[in-house]
């Protein structure tokens, strides 16, 4: 994570270029990164600048789920406080879930409780993760295989399609692209719809879900 006197440089040099600055951050039950990008935003603020620093509660594919519907809006002319309140409300549309290989990163990292999480490794079950509307690590399934694992993520995509309908959706992965091609093919062929993305996702995200994991996330309409 940059210092926040790096930050604030930053936020400096987009101050004298435009007037409003919007950031999306990760989850800061995740991360610092929010904390840290208010700390550096307020002497900005102080002295006038409009500086919003938004959580997310996100993290990985559906970050970039966000994101993307943002640059869509401001190339619509959408700005301010309007883009500010567009990119929450697509926010909280938006869920991320993961199947990972196994839970050893996540409970050594914190992102699952180390009680629960040791149990689980014990039975070497393979789990469904994702956050919770707090930005926090959450279990949403277990099952007893990982070919399992992958079929309750297609499925519960399959049910918020059914049921809400799927303004876009995108995969992320660790290590080899193989598996999360083929999710991305079977939601294609379920669907009609192609994925924004399929991208391998930044090492940090590697540090935390480990090899093999990937992520299918989705905006909700």
């Amino acid at each position: 994570m940059p210092s926040i006197g790096e930050i604030q440089r930053h936020f400096e040099f987009l101050a004298q270029h435009y007037k409003h600055i919007v950031v999306l951050s990760v989850s800061s039950k995740l991360s610092g990164t929010y904390n840290a990008y208010q700390l550096a935003a307020k002497a900005l603020q102080d002295k006038g600048a409009d500086i919003s620093i938004i959580d997310t509660k996100l993290n990985a594919s559906a970050q970039g789920l966000v994101a993307q519907e943002a640059a869509r809006s401001v190339a619509k002319g959408v700005k301010g406080e309007a883009l500010s309140q567009s990119i929450r409300e697509t926010a909280e549309r938006t869920t991320i879930m993961v199947s990972v290989q196994s839970l050893k990163m996540m409970v050594g990292g914190g992102r699952i409780p180390k009680k629960l999480g040791s149990l689980l490794l014990k039975l070497n079950l393979k789990p469904v993760v994702g956050l919770s509307k707090e930005g926090g690590g959450a279990i949403l399934g277990l099952r007893l295989s990982r070919t399992g694992s992958i079929a309750a993520l297609v499925g519960r995509f399959m049910k918020v399609y059914r049921k809400q309908g799927i303004q876009a959706y995108g995969l992320s992965y660790i290590g080899d692209a193989s598996l999360a091609t083929s999710v991305a093919q079977i939601v294609e062929q379920k669907t009609g719809m192609k994925p924004l993305f399929v991208e391998q996702a930044s090492p940090v995200i590697a540090l935390h879900a480990g090899k093999g994991s990937i992520s299918l996330s989705y905006i909700a309409k």
